[in-house]
């Protein structure tokens, strides 16, 4: 039931993500820190379901390969949204980041994220 719920909530939250998303880009991976906060905001106030599954359930190896593959298809998604697969890995961790930090730093993880992201995307071009 709980691995169910996490893929629902995987589909569910990409497909968040997207909605009325620019074109992949820079534009693209800031607007989808937007929406990074309004979901913490609205459905995420405690952090990550899928870090909670797994810490609720530890050594359930079921639940720790959904939460794999949930954790390795949103570094795909953001890698492919900002169409900088090299730094897919780098702009992860900022999504990471936020997801675990949100109930203690609330919209300031948010801004630090998307100042690290404009700063990472620019220098890098």
């Amino acid at each position: 039931m709980v691995v169910a719920a996490l893929d629902y909530r995987h589909q569910r939250y990409l497909d968040f993500l997207l909605n009325d998303s620019p074109p992949a880009g820079i534009a693209s991976i800031l607007h989808i820190f937007d929406k990074l906060e309004q979901w913490m905001k609205a459905f995420a106030p405690h952090g990550c379901m899928s870090m909670n599954a797994v810490a609720a359930f530890p050594d359930d190896t079921v639940i720790a390969s959904s939460v794999q593959k949930h954790k390795q298809e949103v570094q795909d998604f953001l890698g492919q949204q900002s169409q900088r697969e090299d730094l897919a890995t780098a702009i992860f961790l900022l999504h990471e980041g936020v997801t675990s930090s949100w109930p203690v730093l609330g919209t300031h993880a948010i801004t630090s994220a998307q100042s690290t992201l404009s700063t990472l995307l620019e220098e890098d071009k």
